[in-house]
Order: C-alpha cells, then sequence, then structure tokens
C-alpha cells in the first residue's frame, strides 16, 4: 500500500480528542490510512484495557471511513522498561495489530544508560527477536522507532547492529526524518545506511535542533519535504508515509486544533508522497 497516513492518538497527539470524531476529521482531510495507539494513547506497559470489542469497533469504523489501519504503536521505551523489571508488553501489541488487521506494530527502544547499556541492548535484542517470533505467521513486521542521541539506538550505524543482531525477516526501521535532522544526521546518509529497513515513515516537523527543537505541524518547520520524498524514490520506497503531529506536552490540551493539523500536514505530505 502506497499513499499518506494519520497517526491520530498517539499520547503526545491527539489521543484526547473523541475518536469517532477523530476518525471523521481524518478522513475529510484525505488521508488513506490511520497509524494507532497500541494502548489507546496511554504511556502504559500492556494493551490489555485496549478490549476486543473497542477493537472491533475501530477496525470497523476505519473501514467505514475509507481508512485502513497501518501500523500499532506503542509508547515507553523498551530499554527503558527493561530497567523497570517489566518488559513492555509487546505479545500484546502484536494482538491489537492482528484484531486491528495493521501489519506493522512500532516499537520505540528506550534511552541509554551507560553503565548498563551492553545489558540493555542485549535485553532490548532479545525481546525484538521474541516479537518478530510472534508476529511473523500473523504477517506482522516490527519496527524499530525510531533514533536519536539520547536513545539505545544513538545513530544509523547502530539502528541496523541491532536489527542485523535481531536476525529476522520481519523487522525493519520507522524512518523519521525530522528525528534525523534534530539529532545532526543528515537524511541522505542515514537512508544511505538503513534504506533497507525502512518499512514505514512517519513525518513531523520541527525548529531547532536537539535539546534545543520544538515539534510542530509537517509544513511548518524546516524539514524539507521534497528532500524526504526524494530520498525514499530512490530506494523503491512504496509505502504509506505518515504525518505525526506531536501537539501536547504531558496533559496539556493541544497546540492545534485537529481539523488544522489533519489539513496543513495532508497539504504538506500529499504535495510530495502522492
Amino acid at each position: 500500500m502506497s499513499g499518506v497516513g494519520f497517526y491520530i492518538n498517539g499520547p503526545g497527539s491527539y489521543a484526547t480528542v473523541d475518536l469517532a470524531d477523530g476518525l471523521d476529521i481524518v478522513a475529510d482531510a484525505g488521508f488513506a490510512s490511520i497509524d494507532v495507539s497500541a494502548s489507546k494513547g496511554e504511556r502504559v506497559l500492556n494493551s490489555s484495557d485496549y478490549s476486543r470489542d473497542e477493537r472491533a469497533w475501530l477496525r470497523s469504523a476505519a473501514s467505514d471511513r475509507s481508512l485502513a489501519i497501518e501500523a500499532v504503536v506503542t509508547h515507553l521505551g523498551l530499554a527503558d522498561t527493561i530497567l523497570s523489571g517489566r518488559a513492555l508488553d509487546l505479545p500484546g501489541a502484536i494482538d491489537v495489530a492482528e484484531d486491528l488487521g495493521a501489519h506493522l506494530v512500532l516499537v520505540h527502544v528506550g534511552r541509554r544508560i551507560q553503565d548498563r547499556d551492553s545489558e540493555l541492548w542485549s535485553g532490548a535484542v532479545k525481546l525484538f527477536r521474541q516479537a518478530a517470533d510472534r508476529a511473523g505467521p500473523r504477517g506482522i513486521t516490527v519496527c524499530l522507532d525510531a533514533l536519536s542521541a539520547e536513545f539505545l539506538t544513538a545513530s544509523p550505524e547502530s539502528v541496523n547492529r541491532f536489527l542485523v543482531e535481531v536476525d529476522r525477516s520481519n523487522v525493519g526501521w520507522n524512518f523519521d526524518p525530522a528525528m534525523l535532522i534534530t539529532s545532526g544526521f543528515d537524511v541522505e546518509s542515514a537512508v544511505s545506511i538503513l534504506g533497507r529497513w525502512i518499512r514505514h515513515a512517519h513525518i513531523k516537523d520541527v525548529r531547532g535542533r536537539y535539546p534545543d527543537h520544538e515539534w510542530v505541524i509537517p509544513g511548518e518547520g524546516v524539514l524539507d519535504h521534497s528532500a524526504w520524498a526524494n530520498v525514499l524514490r530512490r530506494i523503491g520506497y512504496h509505502g504509506v508515509v505518515t504525518a505525526e503531529v506531536i501537539a501536547t506536552i504531558g496533559s496539556e490540551s493541544p497546540k492545534w486544533p485537529l481539523e488544522y493539523a489533519a489539513r496543513t500536514s495532508h497539504k504538506a505530505i500529499a504535495e510530495e508522497w502522492q
């Protein structure tokens, strides 16, 4: 599948918006697909509160609006949950993806803790591999998300090493060009290393550099949208690119109405990717 999607209910985006209303807004803006939270927009370990009835409703409601459900996204960092002694419930997220008809699960790798990096790395690789083994027979790919100076995978080279060590055919990387430039990496150079792993893309926008940066709606920051689109075309990527609007910090109300964020981000992305 190709086209433009919208990440509708992440904890940093529009999880507080009524989901039926949100689906209407996203469909009306012209999007073809959605990414959804594995835990209803909550930063929690498991997805068990996301009932089967709720999953069935969401799958039906998206279909009624001609929206495919592309990816299911987890939130807590995998390495952080290993440190806590209670690992992120990746099997539960895979079950959510299967119930929703999604073919991708996106997993944040979590933060570095320098004196424990080796332990966290091996633990994260093991859990990622187990998740891939569970997901494979269901036709689901597990994607590492994403890359940042503070993450366990802090560079394109380390993302590549992580996925090589996982050593499963149904793993990949969620391409996030704004995260790359904010962390000081050149998009084209990063894709030269990681292009073979790209299975999905999150397109946010940004002003400034890490750690003094501000996430903004795609089309209102410094990201060169034609540049990332051209890079993806050169490597033969034909999949979905999904708008990710970071609209809240903590429990604050969204900075922008969903209607405005959806229209603006769709215009910026669809001009380059349709």
